[in-house]
Parts: C-alpha cells; structure tokens; sequence
C-alpha cells in the first residue's frame, strides 16, 4: 500500500509540474540623466542588470532608461496590454523603477529625465504618478504583483529656494490584495545611489545577489536584502516591505517553482486543492537544498491530536479587509491582513474538553455550567487567565503548540471570506445562530450544545452567539498601528484582551464579524468562553 502511495504522489508532482506554466511579467525603468536634477551614477545601471536578471529567470521583460514623460507613459501602457493578455491566475506582475521619486499629499511620483519642478505642486504636472502603474496591477486581478522602488536616491532639489519635498517615498497603504511592495529605504527617507565600490546602488546590488539564489521565498528574497544594505550602510539605510500577498513565490527554483505556486493560489472555501495535500516545501539551512514532503494537515482536514483535544480544522490562507471605517471607533481603520494557513477549533471549547483539564491538574478553575448542561456545551464563567492554563496544558499533552487565536485570525475565520456582518448575509435571519433575536429555542436564555447550528464555508461552528470568544491579542480601543498579518496585537499594559462574537443573550450587531470589545484578563461570565488555534 505504502508503494502504491508512493508512486501516486510521484504521478500528481510530476503531472502538475509539466502542466503548470507560470507566466512572468515585468517592466523596468532607470533614469540618470536628468534635464534638471543633476545624473545619478548608478539608476540606469540598476535597471539594465535588473532586466537581464529577470529576463534569465523567465520573465517576459518590457524596459527602458533614461525615458521622458511620453516615453514612460508608452512603456506603463505597452506593460499593461502584455500584463492583461493571458491567464490572470497564472501571472506574475512585477514593476521595478530606479531614478527620482517623491511623495507630494500622500501620492507617489516618479520622476522623468525632462521633469522640470520648482515647487511641490509641480509634481502632478511633470511626473508620473506610481497609482497609473499599481492600479493596473490592482485591475489586472492576476495572482501576484511585485513593485521595487529604488528611490529617492538622493535630495533632487539642493538648489531650490523653495522647499517642495524632502524627498523620499510615502507609504502605499492601499494595497490589493496579492500584492508586494518593496522599498530602498523605509518611507519618507532617503536612499543612496550607491557605495561607490561598483556599478550598482545599494539596493539593487542586494536584489540581484539573492533572486538568484535558489529555493529563496519573495519574502526571504528581501529579508536578506535588508540585511546587506544595512550592513553595507552601516545601518544607516533600512529598507521597507509592504505585503499583501498569498502563497509562496520563487524567484529561483526551477519548476518547482510553478508547482509550489499553482497550489498556493487563492482558495475558496471549503475546497482542497489537490497539491497542496501532497507537497510541502522545507530548507535545509546548512546545503539551502529544497525537499518535497508530505504534510498531514491540508486546507479542510479536520483532526485530533488526542482523544480529549478539540476537533480541528485547517484553514486556507488569504487576504481581507479587518474592521471598517463607519461605525464605532473600535472597529477602525479598516485595513488589509494577511492570513497564512492555520489550524482552529471547530466548536468553543466544550466542558467535556476543559473538565479533562482540571481532572489532569492543568486547570484550577472548575467552573460552573449554571445547570445547563456540560459534556458538548462550550464551557463557560471562564477568563482569559484560565484559558492560557488550557492551552499550555493542551500544548504539553498533544506535543503541538496550541494558542488562543489573534484577532485578525479570529474575524477572518468569522467572516469565511464575506465581507457581510455575518457569514451568511447581512440578516441575523432565524435559527442561524443562538443570541437574544436569532429565532432559535436558546434564544437569551442558556448556552446551546456545539453544532447546534450549520457551520460556515470554512467549516467552523457559532462564530456568531452561543459565547463570547477570547482572543490572544492586548486591547486596544483601534487598529492604529496593527499588525498586517495574523500575529497577535500584544503591545500595551496588556491587562485585558480582547473578546468577540457575539453570546446568548447578545443583540444582533454585537455578534457581527467586525465587532469587539475588552475583558479584564482575569474576568468571566456566563456568556464568555473561547476556541484554541495552532499552526
């Protein structure tokens, strides 16, 4: 049998590898001589060594130096027609510029060799703004979308006696999902255009040494470059990443590159695709040698890890907008996070699950179930505090690393990819879920046992009512300065956390996917209780 499994995974790696053809599409553009700004030593260099490099790694490469206004405008034009002439799923987009760049208002420009600018407002007039660039890869809805920026290199405008910027980028928030935005320098610093020992800038010199390496992430990609241009700068230059991206991407990796990435595209709920079940990469550290292995947990396996664990499930990664920006101050900014895949409990914690705790001696607290009921109804009269003893004894018992989850985790899995108030429409409905208006025979008054009610896309059961629902991260009163990702906000006094979901006895807008508020880290009540994640 073991054989037979064997030579089917060989079948269906090697199958999906002849048939997966990435498409790769880049445009580059370096200016030096400018008109009025002074030559910059290295910009053109960059992008001539940047487009041979990409070229040799099977990009379809659309480049120019040294280019006018109406000469970039014709090079973002004929990228966008190339860009959008093909299978969107299977493409990859990638924009590199090197020369002048500025921020004016909050938008981004690059700057024309023919540019002429004295004052801040000129920028609109003589440059091109980086959006006519980003939004066609945002409208393109291809698969991954790469844009480095290069610049500003150097203060454009030392002989002005008007200010009009002190050069630099500003930050691109407004970023679609799928896409990777990677700076020279943090935002609203300089770059140098080079450290006089070669024919490159900073930057780019480190860009070109590590696409080149193979099995290196996008990510990995430029965490090193970081690393050498902080060195090479003396820590004086640090460079900046946005990211909006889902799934792995390979610069070098031969075609194992295309197989990783087809099984990585965007997963809709409560599919599995095929790859993704067989095939896993993983880094040898000491050769940077790339193996193939099998994984035992694939988007919508559910599992145990031990006969009194919860039931788990395996969630695909994704992108989503977290919070809004009309309603309560607590639920905004709205702003994009990026979820990897993760594994979360398909019900609240039960009483049967938390009593096997306390009978091990791993939880203190044996709470009460107010003559409800125990066995499959989520335990209940439980705090933050005691929900850490759970998952620290539930880590020791199965040998994995359980956690409450991150917020961010927590609303992505509620919302199981609809933007709704709740998973199944904008309408609290009837006998959807158990709250005070939900039309079910629980209604304000006592938990429901788990799976009482359908489970959403994702396969997961009351993410809206039957209890509150725990989370890892600290309270905060906004989303200012949270995290991107699915890490857990834990800066601050951190002396409560933040609970969502909605319980028995909650009106309908509290149960909604976006909704949150704080408990005291050692407070509880008959209507909080939690669900465990891990990775």
């Amino acid at each position: 049998m073991k054989k037979i499994l064997f030579m089917m995974l060989i079948f269906v790696v090697s199958h999906c590898d002849a048939a997966t053809t990435e498409r790769r599409v880049a445009l580059i553009i370096g200016n030096s001589q400018y008109s009025t700004m002074g030559v910059l030593k290295n910009a053109t260099n960059d992008a001539t060594d940047m487009a041979a490099a990409l070229e040799d790694l099977g990009f379809n490469v659309i480049s120019g130096t040294d280019l006018n206004k109406k000469q970039m405008r014709e090079k973002i034009k004929q990228f966008n027609n190339v860009l959008t002439n093909g299978d969107m799923e299977d493409t990859i987009g990638l924009f590199y510029y090197a020369g002048h760049g500025l921020e004016v208002d909050g938008d981004n420009y690059l700057v024309p060799i023919d540019a002429d600018m004295q004052y801040q407002e000129d920028a609109r007039d003589e440059g091109i703004g980086l959006n006519r660039i980003t939004s066609r890869m945002k409208y393109a809805k291809n698969r991954m979308n790469i844009v480095i920026l290069d610049a500003c290199r150097n203060n454009p405008f030392p002989k002005r006696d008007r200010a009009i910027s002190s050069g630099g980028w500003g930050a691109i928030n407004n970023l679609a999902s799928g896409m990777f935005i990677a700076y020279g320098t943090s935002p609203g610093r300089k770059a140098a255009d080079s450290d006089g020992s070669g024919r490159n800038g900073l930057f780019t010199k480190h860009i070109l040494e590590n696409i080149k390496k193979p099995g290196k992430t996008l990510e990995q990609v430029f965490k090193s470059t970081r690393s050498g241009v902080l060195d090479d700068s003396n820590g004086r230059q640090i460079t900046w990443q946005n990211n909006a991206t889902t799934g792995d991407f390979y610069f070098t990796g031969e075609n194992t590159n295309n197989l990783l990435a087809s099984s990585n595209q965007a997963i809709k709920p409560g599919l599995v695709p095929l790859l993704s079940a067989v095939t896993s990469r993983t880094n040898d550290n000491k050769t940077n040698k790339q193996t193939l292995q099998l994984t035992t947990n694939n988007v919508g396996d559910i599992f145990k890890d031990c006969d009194q664990c919860p039931e788990m499930i395996t969630l695909p990664s994704g992108v989503f907008t977290m919070g809004r920006d009309d309603g309560h101050p607590l639920e905004g900014p709205s702003h994009l996070v990026s979820i990897n895949k993760f594994n979360m409990s398909t019900t609240e914690i039960t009483f049967y699950q938390w009593d096997a705790c306390v009978k091990a001696g791993g939880c203190n607290n044996n709470p009460s179930d107010e003559n409800w009921g125990r066995k499959n109804r989520p335990v209940i009269n439980v705090s933050w505090n005691d929900a850490q003893q759970y998952v620290n004894w539930l880590s020791q018992k199965s040998g994995r690393s359980y956690r409450l989850p991150s917020e961010s985790e927590w609303e992505y899995a509620a919302r199981a990819g609809s933007q709704k108030n709740f998973s199944w429409g904008d309408k609290v409905g009837k006998n959807k879920a158990n709250c005070k208006v939900c039309g079910s025979k629980w209604d304000d008054k006592q938990t429901a046992p788990v799976k009482s009610f359908k489970p959403n896309k994702f396969g997961l059961y009351d993410m809206h009512g039957n209890v509150l629902e725990l989370t890892q991260d600290c309270f905060h009163p906004h989303y200012y300065e949270a995290p991107t990702d699915q890490s857990p906000w834990m800066t601050g006094k951190c002396e409560s956390h933040m609970y969502r979901g909605g319980y028995w006895g909650s009106e309908a807008y509290f149960m909604w996917s976006l909704f949150r508020n704080g408990v005291k880290s050692d407070g509880s009540s008959n209507g909080m209780g939690f669900r465990v994640a891990n990775n």
